[in-house]
């Protein structure tokens, strides 16, 4: 007979145990428009030849990302602009027209400007530093302007787009319409 014991044995370890959980967001991209002249005439509610108006807002890029801005200024009159003299523009405050292209119908202006780059809340790539930017320029009355304007107005749109600045050095200026289009 045979008798077989078996022993047990008891051992221990010692453990650990790390862990983190790390996250990250998305920057974001929102601008506001504020200070936007609301009269065009100064106080007079009517334009004479010759006359020329401030038109003045600022961009501000209040979200966190540097973004590239690009502004387009639409002017609509009433009636059909001469060719070479707008009757009705938007002027540097020297007094000279920016450069615009006129519609087939010679009624709508549109005058694209300069992108600018506004630093964001965090990230930070404008040349001169600047969450803001203020444009300033003149709505003017061609002093040439025609009887054929009398009682006739125009209006003036503004629109703002950004897009990011950072990773985007590759697009050109033809992909902005894209962009806006998004």
């Amino acid at each position: 007979v045979s008798v077989c014991t078996l022993a047990g044995g008891a051992f221990s370890y010692f453990t650990d145990y790390a862990s983190q959980e790390i996250s990250a967001a998305a920057g974001t991209m929102t601008i506001n428009m504020k200070d936007v002249t609301q009269d065009m005439t100064d106080g007079l509610t009517i334009m004479n030849p010759g006359d020329s108006n401030d038109l003045r807002f600022t961009i501000d890029n209040t979200g966190s990302k540097s973004s590239d801005v690009k502004v387009v200024i639409t002017l609509t009159a009433d009636q059909a602009m001469t060719t070479a003299n707008h009757e009705y523009m938007i002027t540097d405050n020297a007094g000279k027209e920016l450069k615009g292209v006129l519609s087939a119908d010679r009624r709508t202006m549109v005058y694209t400007i300069d992108d600018v780059v506004l630093d964001g809340t965090v990230e930070k790539d404008a040349a001169s530093p600047a969450m803001i930017h203020i444009y300033d320029y003149q709505f003017a009355m061609n002093k040439n302007a025609s009887n054929s304007w009398q009682g006739k107005g125009a209006s003036v749109t503004i629109e703002a787009f950004a897009k990011q600045h950072r990773n985007t050095a590759s697009l050109d200026a033809s992909d902005w319409t894209a962009i806006v289009e998004k």
